[in-house]
């Protein structure tokens, strides 16, 4: 008998106004369910450090575009809004490079990972990105999602 790991959801609890915000936020959610996937199943170190790669990496580019956007819109919480996602960023890193250097197999990083971005997704979404959100609609109408395949969809 498999244990499935329950998946996260995307519901309009956590929109932002900003379609391509959420859009990008959505992509972030499927990376979490594919890695929980991942824990629960016998996937390859290969497989696994991948999505984690591909999570860990589209969340940066993710994130490097969203403080663009606030900086060019004058976004008065930008200082803050940067180091909330400095510290998430930092925090996955900081499992990453114990995963890679083997102190922490895939199930115990992946465990850890869910939980930071749970985190980011339960907290920052709704408590700093939402705001984010209603300010970048009013101010700065014109966002709207270009992304292609693995990329932030605006920015």
């Amino acid at each position: 008998m498999d244990i499935a790991m329950p998946k996260l959801e995307w519901d309009e609890s956590f929109s932002t106004g900003v379609p391509a915000m959420d859009e990008d936020d959505k992509r972030i959610f499927a990376y979490i369910n594919e890695l929980g996937d991942l824990m629960m199943g016998k996937a390859d170190r290969n497989k696994f450090t991948k999505t984690v790669f591909s999570l860990l990496n589209f969340t940066l580019r993710h994130m490097v575009a969203e403080e663009a956007m606030l900086i060019k819109s004058g976004y008065p919480m930008m200082d803050e809004h940067a180091e909330d996602h400095k510290r998430y960023l930092n925090e996955a890193k900081n499992l990453y490079v114990k995963y890679l250097a083997g102190d922490s197999d895939s199930r115990i990083l992946s465990a850890e990972l869910i939980g930071v971005f749970t985190e980011l997704l339960q907290e920052h979404i709704v408590k700093v990105d939402k705001p984010c959100g209603e300010f970048l609609a009013r101010h700065y109408p014109e966002i709207m999602p270009h992304g292609g395949e693995g990329e932030p969809s605006w920015g």
